[in-house]
């Protein structure tokens, strides 16, 4: 299913997003024993540039917070459509899926979903930056 909202630009104040699609932030497990931004977050960021606006670092404030409620693409055109939401932040289909823009927009299938221990694990690339594009 592919509808047109998703891709629609918005405009966020003096910025021009080119669609909807927001990649939710990641936590700083990834960032090493310096917690700092090393090469490998860069690359994480570089593979999934293709979202509207990419929101980087953040913790968050509840249990509740964590996740992006479950949204997938036909539940979030249907929000955006309907005016409950501008924007949709989409966090843990992005781990498993970098082009998860293009997977939408071309009505590709996505990737399963990344196993749990993946998601956390502050070490190299596995369950980070090796997860392929479609084909």
């Amino acid at each position: 299913m592919s509808s047109d909202a998703l891709f629609q630009p918005f405009a966020l104040h003096d910025l021009t997003l080119p669609n909807r699609i927001v990649l939710a932030p990641m936590t700083r497990s990834r960032a090493g024993k310096e917690r700092l931004p090393n090469r490998l977050m860069a690359e994480y960021y570089r593979q999934r540039s293709s979202a509207g606006l990419l929101i980087t670092e953040a913790t968050t404030i509840s249990e509740e917070a964590n996740g992006n409620c479950g949204y997938t693409q036909s539940t979030a055109e249907q929000a955006v459509a309907a005016g409950h939401a501008d924007l949709i932040a989409f966090g843990r289909p992005f781990i498993s899926n970098p082009d998860l823009v293009e997977r939408f927009r071309n009505g590709w299938p996505l990737a399963p979903d990344a196993e749990i221990s993946d998601w956390y694990s502050p070490v190299g690339e596995q369950g980070y930056t090796d997860f392929p594009v479609h084909a």
